[in-house]
């Protein structure tokens, strides 16, 4: 089959609506990498919990919105709500100015929202990876251990048969 055919079919990796122990470790190990990187550009407490909510927000709304059958759409949703809420929390926290209606602070929403859209977007991928490792990886333990159960199987009745019979003589 051709790459990019009409019959090539390609899964989406997204969060699922039930996990298994399998997914739960995936999501640990990725917060674990997600927070020594986080520490080792030294980031503020505070930023830390906002890329943190971020990346929270964007796998429960794959999840959640829509059903998750339209995980990039939620993912850029969400990445758009989340930085203009982020920057209004922002502004009401400073008294800025930014919160007026005048032309420059239109542009600079406008700005943020598109930010937020592509920042979501790529969050969005990078929640998808983590559950495609954790499909792939899931793959191979499964093919593993199916071919060791069928391996023993085999070895365990090969030694059955070749095993000779003990035989009594009084």
């Amino acid at each position: 089959m051709e790459y990019g055919a009409p019959n090539s079919v390609s899964k989406l990796y997204s969060v699922p609506r039930r996990f298994d122990v399998a997914a739960i470790m995936a999501v640990q190990l990725a917060y674990a990498l997600l927070f020594v990187a986080l520490r080792l550009v030294q980031i503020q407490p505070i930023d830390f919990v906002k890329v943190a909510g971020f990346f929270t927000c964007v796998g429960v709304g794959q999840a959640v919105l829509f059903r998750g059958k339209r995980p990039r759409l939620s993912s850029v949703l969400l990445g758009v709500v989340y930085l203009v809420g982020i920057y209004v929390v922002h502004a009401i926290s400073r008294d800025d100015s930014m919160l007026q209606l005048h032309y420059l602070a239109l542009l600079v929403w406008l700005v943020i929202a598109i930010a937020g859209a592509f920042c979501g977007y790529f969050a969005g991928v990078a929640v998808g990876t983590v559950f495609l490792v954790s499909a792939v990886m899931r793959r191979a333990i499964q093919r593993r251990q199916s071919s060791g159960v069928s391996r023993d199987s085999s070895a365990s009745r090969m030694q059955h048969r070749q095993m000779p019979q003990e035989t009594t003589h009084v």
